[in-house]
């Protein structure tokens, strides 16, 4: 929703620092959602035959939506790797708003997350997935990411060393700078007789 599928680092390292909390018009999650929507734009990003995608996915793995069979059988058709991150503790945690006063919900009771780890590991297992921890103890980055190049067909080393094709802007403004300068330096003087 906020940024393009890129491989320009420095804009996706922007979008990244405008994310808040504030974006998301509902609280909670609706995992199958953000699934299909995943599966959507890299069905239409996916124009090479042969190559593989990858759908990361980080949560605690609390889903307050429906199970959809069908989508999670969608990955293996389309050769899409659905790696989900499940970010915290099975101890959990309470939820605290912005100025660090805990966060209540609608029957006035305090909001408690904690991973779903048994969840999040029966939806990888339909979907022939991935699945990692993250919390404190746990920092699985470096897998993912070679997860992620090991994938058949993915070229990842060539998405990730090529500059963004679309920033051509400098070309025309070397050009009008150049001629800025030699305007300054040659005047043209126009005799009448």
């Amino acid at each position: 929703l906020i940024s393009p599928i890129t491989s320009d680092k420095e804009n996706l390292k922007t979008m990244i620092g405008l994310l808040n909390t504030k974006i998301a018009p509902e609280s909670g999650t609706n995992l199958f959602d953000a699934i299909k929507m995943g599966i959507e734009k890299l069905s239409q990003n996916q124009n090479n035959i042969g190559t593989s995608s990858a759908l990361v996915i980080f949560t605690d793995g609390e889903d307050f939506s429906d199970i959809n069979e069908n989508l999670l059988n969608e990955f293996r058709k389309k050769r899409i790797k659905l790696i989900i991150v499940g970010v915290g503790t099975n101890k959990g945690i309470l939820l605290t708003e912005n100025d660090g006063k805990i966060l209540k919900n609608k029957n006035n009771t305090q909001v408690k997350t904690k991973l779903e780890h048994d969840y999040l590991n029966s939806l990888v297992a339909k979907s022939n997935g991935l699945y990692f921890e993250f919390n404190n103890e746990l920092n699985p980055i470096s897998e993912i990411i070679e997860n992620i190049k090991i994938l058949k067909g993915t070229k990842l080393s060539q998405l990730t060393n090529s500059a963004n094709p679309g920033n051509k802007y400098h070309y025309p403004l070397i050009i009008a700078a150049i001629l800025i300068c030699l305007d300054l330096l040659f005047t043209i003087r126009i005799f009448k007789f």
